[in-house]
């Protein structure tokens, strides 16, 4: 079979590659390939039906039949590559600049959960004002729709940042994940420190200082 290839690269090309089955094969499986005497990870594409037998195509080495891209992911790819006027290869850099083939079978058999089972040991002291308890109250109540987007807004110290962390609590509490932004990596290992302090718990940091093995844990 022939399959269409996106290569992180710059390239307004896809690359046509041949595959020894089409088992378990689909759009935005994760492949290893030959490109110019390297070695590249690539996402197929698509499948080529109709193609010239006497042209010489090279074998995909390698198949990572547990990694594909989501199909909300490949539409996001679709999306950007035609609204910036960029070519899907660059677009899809974005996406495997972080992956590794090396990484690739130990990622496979360690098997990550950050579902938190158990939250009786989180020891957040701080009670909040009235004024706190409004916006904790609202901010709450949104925790079970699909989607929105709040703004506290108070002076320095007037604890904005405590109402955050007991919301942060609910959704835990709730299965939920949570994704703390700071405008700075200096201001990390603060960040850090406030959450092991409250929550007796060690949070998982991503930044561009950090290792390809560990950004690797974040898929």
């Amino acid at each position: 079979m022939i399959i269409k290839i996106l290569l992180p690269i710059r390239s307004e090309k896809i690359f046509f590659y041949k595959i020894s089955h089409s088992k378990n094969i689909k759009k935005g499986t994760l492949v290893e390939v030959d490109f110019r005497g390297k070695k590249k990870i690539g996402v197929i594409w698509d499948q080529v039906i109709d193609y010239e037998p006497s042209i010489k195509i090279k074998v995909v080495s390698r198949v990572f039949y547990k990694l594909c891209l989501t199909d909300e992911l490949i539409k996001s790819i679709e999306f950007f590559s035609n609204y910036s006027c960029n070519s899907l290869q660059l677009i899809s850099k974005l996406c495997l600049t972080n992956f590794s083939s090396k990484y690739y079978d130990q990622i496979i058999e360690t098997k990550i959960s950050n579902k938190i089972t158990d939250t009786n040991h989180f020891k957040f002291n701080y009670k909040m004002n009235d004024e706190q308890k409004i916006a904790f109250n609202v901010l709450r109540k949104k925790l079970d729709k699909s989607f929105n987007v709040s703004v506290i807004e108070g002076v320095t110290n007037s604890g904005k940042t405590r109402v955050y962390m007991n919301v942060i609590i609910e959704a835990l509490k709730k299965g939920l994940q949570c994704v703390i932004l700071v405008p700075e990596k200096i201001l990390t290992k603060q960040w850090v420190r406030e959450l092991q302090k409250d929550f007796n718990l060690d949070p998982e940091i991503y930044h561009s200082s950090i290792s390809k093995k560990k950004k690797m844990k974040f898929g």
